[in-house]
């Protein structure tokens, strides 16, 4: 360095070690002057092919893994018992394999990012910190080989709509074609539409609450299942004088035919933990704290939580479009039309499984029928899942329909039961 005859300071070969707060002092007859400078280094990164590709190998690989372990847990393979015949909620919410391929590039895209960011952390003196920006370290044509090697694009494939015979007069189990001038509104697999815009941690993905030592207004954030407990619960119920039950019963089986956000891919996080086994945040898992005293759970930290799947251009993937990071959204795997997608199905491999395919007459597949009683739900025959809380007491196992929520609570049930009946 040296130290210019106007007072000025110059750094040669400069490094990250040299930065930091500077102070100049001048001293003369007259007195004395101090000044002080904040100097930032910023590091000029390389990343490499090599370095890119192994990125989204690894991605691959933990992203395949955790999928076919939750598979694995939830069906069972090579003999091993399934966990989904005790465990119907987390089978519940885990996509099929429309949705699965839906979901999956955009996880590799983002576990690839990832993976980056860790891999030159590791090669460097000193770890990127703060907002990181990937236009930084990645050319424009690793960024387009990551999309190319994910699948990771911006929209789904044009439908064909050309036939106007048939879609002038019958919808689509898909919702595509439904409005001929944009053709993919409100059809399943796509991104919601926002009314708000989303809050996130780091501005664009992650969730309030992951980093749990950050502090709003000097104060954490409160743990979801205590602002549960002691804002919104009530220490007694009370009727109402003029609502029954049967408005919240309408109100959710309306909104099951509305949306229905697409699930993680996996229950377990990239690296290989369940995430009901773990009480850390780990992408995708997002356990709530279980806070101390709490007046029904006493026996686990946490109460397991996984996040929905994101669409790709949203989140780390927006990076695709040069228009910086714009915030994670998610897809959903339902048609946005009322159209009673959860009783006949939202693709065409569940709407068929759920019709009648014997004869020629339109109506939907039946369950077993009680002496001198209606038809119920067909069973889900074939799936390890059980939805009876006591084995002994009744043979009665899942039912199906156009949404597996209906096995959450009797009331849901009999709504879709009376539709099935209605139909036929």
């Amino acid at each position: 360095y040296r130290v210019s005859r106007g007072g000025s300071l110059y750094i040669y070969n400069i490094t990250s070690t040299d930065a930091g707060r500077y102070e100049c002092n001048s001293v003369n007859q007259y007195g004395r002057a101090t000044a002080q400078s904040l100097l930032k280094v910023q590091q000029i990164l390389v990343t490499s092919n090599t370095l890119v590709q192994r990125a989204f190998q690894d991605a691959t690989e933990s992203i395949d893994k955790a999928i076919n372990q939750t598979l694995a847990r939830l069906f069972g393979v090579d003999g091993a018992p399934p966990t989904g015949r005790t465990d119907p909620f987390r089978l519940a919410r885990f996509p099929n394999a429309i949705g699965r391929a839906a979901a999956k590039p955009a996880e590799i895209f983002e576990r690839t990012l990832v993976n980056i960011r860790k891999y030159v952390n590791q090669g460097m003196k000193a770890n990127v910190s703060g907002p990181f920006n990937y236009d930084d370290i990645l050319t424009h044509e690793q960024v387009r080989e990551i999309e190319r090697l994910s699948g990771c694009t911006g929209h789904r494939e044009k439908p064909k709509c050309n036939n106007l015979c048939f879609h002038s007069k019958y919808r689509t189990i898909d919702g595509t074609c439904n409005n001929l001038k944009h053709t993919t509104w409100g059809s399943s697999y796509t991104g919601f539409r926002r009314v708000l815009q989303p809050i996130y941690e780091n501005g664009f993905s992650q969730p309030i609450g992951w980093d749990k030592s950050r502090l709003y207004y000097g104060f954490p954030k409160p743990a979801a299942r205590l602002v549960s407990t002691k804002i919104i619960s009530t220490s007694r119920i009370t009727p109402d004088t003029e609502m029954t039950h049967m408005l919240m019963q309408w109100g959710q089986f309306l909104d099951h035919d509305l949306d229905h956000a697409l699930p993680a891919v996996s229950s377990e996080s990239w690296d290989g933990i369940d995430c009901k086994k773990s009480c850390d945040n780990a992408a995708p898992c997002f356990p709530m704290e279980v806070p101390p005293g709490d007046p029904r759970i006493t026996n686990r930290r946490c109460i397991d939580f996984v996040r929905t799947s994101a669409v790709c251009g949203s989140g780390m993937t927006s990076i695709l479009w040069g228009k910086g990071m714009t915030p994670r959204e998610q897809m959903n795997q339902l048609t946005s039309f009322i159209d009673a997608s959860h009783v006949y199905g939202y693709d065409d491999e569940l709407a068929t499984n759920l019709r009648e395919l014997q004869n020629d007459r339109g109506l939907m597949r039946e369950g077993p029928a009680l002496p001198g009683r209606k038809p119920m739900l067909p069973y889900m025959n074939g799936q390890a899942v059980d939805c009876r809380r006591n084995v002994l007491e009744s043979s009665i196992n899942c039912f199906v329909t156009g949404d597996f929520r209906a096995n959450e609570q009797v009331g849901l049930l009999a709504m879709h039961t009376i539709w099935l009946r209605e139909h036929n």
